[in-house]
C-alpha cells in the first residue's frame, strides 16, 4: 500500500510540473503607469510599452479595450516563446483639459489574464 501511494503522489508531481511548463507568461519590461504634464489640449500623446513572453508556449493577446474612443492602440496578437514585442498607444487630446486617465485593459493566455496600462494626462488649454 505503501509503495502504491508513493508512486501516486510521484506521478502528480511529475504532471503537476509538466502542466507548469505548458503556460504563457507576459512580464513587462517598462513600467505600466505614465504621467504627461503639460500637454496641450489638441496634442497626440504616444506611449510605447515593451513586454516579453517569458513562457514556454505562444502568448495570444485575446482581447483589449481602450478608456475612450480617443485612443488608438497596437500591439502583436502572438509572441512566441522568448519574443518581445510593444504595445503601442496613442492618444489625441481634441477637446479635454485637466487630468486625465486613459487605460488600456487586456486580457492573455497567462496565469494573470487580466493587466492593465494606464496614462494619466495633465492637459493645459
Amino acid at each position: 500500500m505503501r509503495r502504491f501511494l508513493l508512486t501516486v503522489l510521484i506521478l502528480f508531481s511529475m504532471a503537476a510540473v509538466y502542466a507548469g511548463e505548458g503556460n504563457a507568461e507576459l512580464i513587462f519590461l517598462d513600467k505600466r503607469i505614465f504621467g504627461v504634464p503639460d500637454v496641450k489640449s489638441g496634442d497626440v500623446v504616444e506611449k510605447i510599452v515593451r513586454i516579453k513572453n517569458v513562457g514556454a508556449v505562444d502568448l495570444n493577446i485575446l482581447n483589449y479595450k481602450p478608456s475612450c474612443n480617443c485612443t488608438k492602440v497596437e500591439l502583436p496578437q502572438t509572441l512566441g516563446p522568448g519574443q518581445t514585442g510593444q504595445i503601442r498607444i496613442i492618444t489625441n487630446t481634441v477637446g479635454k483639459q485637466g487630468e486625465n486617465t486613459i487605460t488600456v485593459l487586456f486580457d492573455a493566455n497567462t496565469s494573470q489574464r487580466d493587466y492593465v496600462i494606464r496614462i494619466v494626462l495633465d492637459i493645459v488649454p
